[in-house]
């Protein structure tokens, strides 16, 4: 479940359905913008949600695992939120959820993880990746692979009369954000 917490509303917070709004910036725009508080476009809202110190809400997600009734709350690797605000944000939706002390923090983003313990002495019960794949058949270790740039030599698949044209997992070039794997 996508969650919002809007800290210029008094950290007011809203609970998203994430298959009707997959991305907290669908939500935001359509529901939270105003006229003298208006919600970016997609590019700057991402930037400034997630990377700046003066964003206006903090965008994480509620998870819950069946096999271990684990309940977690986490924000996006990227996200720079300091520590001090995320235990506010944590604590205020701990408060307003009903898992209450079954809530627990899974520090993604890479700051959170090295300042596990300034967690734990906030009162911010943490839930590591080990404990959350534990059990589930995922082997621990770390993660390896690439991404490998295949050239196309298909002729591309013709549309049905009608229908919109959709040329889904296919890039002309590979993006310079995706490094390449030997071949």
């Amino acid at each position: 479940m996508k969650v919002i917490v809007d800290l210029d509303d008094h950290d007011r917070i809203y609970f998203l359905q994430s298959r009707r709004r997959e991305i907290h910036d669908f939500f935001a725009a359509r529901s939270l913008s105003t006229a003298l508080n208006p919600v970016e476009d997609h590019a700057a809202f991402n930037i400034r949600e997630y990377r700046r110190p003066d964003r206006r809400f903090v965008l994480g997600t509620l998870m819950h695992q069946r096999d271990t009734d684990a309940w977690w709350y986490e924000l996006v690797a990227g996200d720079t939120l300091d520590v001090p605000r995320t235990v506010r944000v944590f604590n205020a939706i701990r408060s307003r959820t009903w898992m209450g002390d079954r809530l627990r923090y899974h520090p993604v983003p890479p700051g959170h993880d090295d300042a596990r313990a300034d967690f734990v002495r906030a009162g911010v019960p943490v839930l590591s990746s080990d404990e959350i794949y534990a059990g589930n058949g995922v082997p621990a270790g770390e993660p390896r692979g690439g991404l490998r740039h295949a050239a196309h030599h298909r002729r591309p698949a013709r549309p049905r009369p009608g229908a919109p044209h959709r040329r889904a997992g296919a890039w002309p070039t590979r993006p310079s954000t995706c490094p390449s794997a030997p071949a």
